[in-house]
């Protein structure tokens, strides 16, 4: 059961579907099983660290697809609730929100009391606030300026973390890629900047493309033309009707000439658009984000939670595999399962798939199986082991458990 605000949002997604019905020609699904399925994915949570598994209890995770909707839900009934009567209280002049990034216009005196109500929602839900400074305040990636004359102007805000480093334009990939970094950072100056600011801004975006490498020539032919595109509705209107339609893709690898050629002659003989997908990047080479372990492999002890008692094992495979595997034979009442024998015999004790310990590293099979029988006479004393391993003669185990230490 969730509960916080995990469980609000979930009341809320409840009463949001059984007031609009339209999802239904969506599927068949029942409204019910939305809800169960909804709460699954966000209690099921659970991530790998050191062998070691964790559960996420608070807060959505990052990363989750289902996380920004979640969320979504959320913040649309905090709107329904409070803001409103905000706005007709003027406590708020003006509000806009893009996800959880809000921007609005209000008294300085008035802030206290905005941000306690806003807060009143939920607990777990707690807002912050930036305020205008010299005039200025920036809003994702705009910068809004109040002018003497209280006109607005609004240029392009960047973060001071920004280096100015874009795609290189000598590096090994598709043109096209390199062509979108120039259409990208020019549709959002024409789309932000004002009249103004918007030269400041091109002449911004030529000399950092220059500094990337970027001709000078492309840089103007792609500004003029992203103009053109803009600012005449009949091109705007049929990229979008082309946005909308499902167009087939193929996604190649890029290796060069090749790949290109190979696009090239897909174009020519079918309806499709062609994309490029880069390989051996070198932040695949330099950096893995996944944990990497290496398997423990070679001659271990299962201890008993409950007593000194031991079982020596051996495996070609992780160690830990095989304690699960033990503690499926201790479910299942194997007969054969040394640790289910001492657990028949002494009914409290307990394994743990925990208390497994390698004792010797050993990836060579036979060897293995050696050291695993020497494991064995040495805790004879105080291991549950059924089998002595593989017959060694006393002329060997004489010397060798002479100089071992006990498990």
């Amino acid at each position: 059961m969730l509960i916080g605000y995990y469980g609000k949002t979930l009341s809320t997604m409840k009463k949001k579907l059984l007031k609009d019905t339209s999802w239904k020609s969506e599927t068949k699904l029942e409204l019910e099983d939305i809800l169960m399925l909804t709460e699954l994915c966000m209690e099921g949570n659970f991530f790998e660290y050191k062998q070691m598994y964790f559960e996420q209890l608070e807060r959505a995770a990052m990363g989750s697809q289902i996380s920004p909707c979640f969320s979504e839900f959320l913040m649309q009934d905090l709107e329904e609730s409070l803001i409103p009567s905000m706005i007709s209280d003027r406590l708020l002049l003006a509000y806009f929100r893009y996800l959880d990034d809000i921007f609005s216009i209000a008294k300085r005196s008035e802030l206290p009391q905005i941000l306690a109500k806003l807060n009143s929602y939920h607990p777990e839900i707690q807002f912050t606030h930036e305020t205008m400074e010299n005039s200025k305040l920036p809003f994702l990636d705009a910068m809004t300026e109040v002018k003497e004359d209280f006109h607005l102007r609004f240029s392009i805000h960047r973060k001071p973390t920004n280096t100015n480093k874009y795609l290189d334009f000598r590096s090994n990939h598709p043109t096209c890629h390199k062509l979108s970094v120039v259409d990208t950072l020019v549709n959002r100056a024409i789309k932000i900047c004002d009249e103004e600011t918007l030269d400041t801004e091109l002449t911004h975006i030529k000399n950092v493309l220059m500094m990337n490498n970027y001709p000078k020539t492309l840089i103007e032919k792609r500004i003029d033309r992203m103009k053109i595109l803009l600012n005449d509705p009949n091109l705007t209107q049929k990229n979008q009707r082309q946005d909308s339609e499902i167009i087939r893709r193929v996604a190649i690898p890029y290796t060069g000439k090749v790949s290109i050629a190979i696009g090239q002659a897909i174009k020519r003989t079918s309806d499709t658009k062609i994309c490029y997908r880069l390989v051996n990047k070198i932040s695949t080479m330099l950096s893995n984000n996944k944990q990497i372990t290496k398997d423990q492999i070679g001659v271990y002890k299962l201890n008993c939670n409950d007593c000194p008692m031991i079982y020596i094992g051996e495996s070609g495979r992780d160690i830990h595999i095989r304690a699960k595997e033990h503690m499926n034979d201790i479910r299942l009442a194997k007969p054969t399962s040394s640790p289910f024998s001492h657990i028949q015999e002494f009914p409290s004790h307990h394994f743990s798939p925990n208390n497994i310990v390698l004792l010797e590293e050993e990836r060579r099979r036979f060897p293995r199986k050696f050291k695993e029988s020497l494991q064995i006479l040495k805790s004879s004393n105080y291991n549950c082991n059924k089998e002595e391993g593989i017959r060694i003669s006393p002329i060997w185990t004489a010397p060798w458990l002479k100089n071992m230490k006990p498990p």
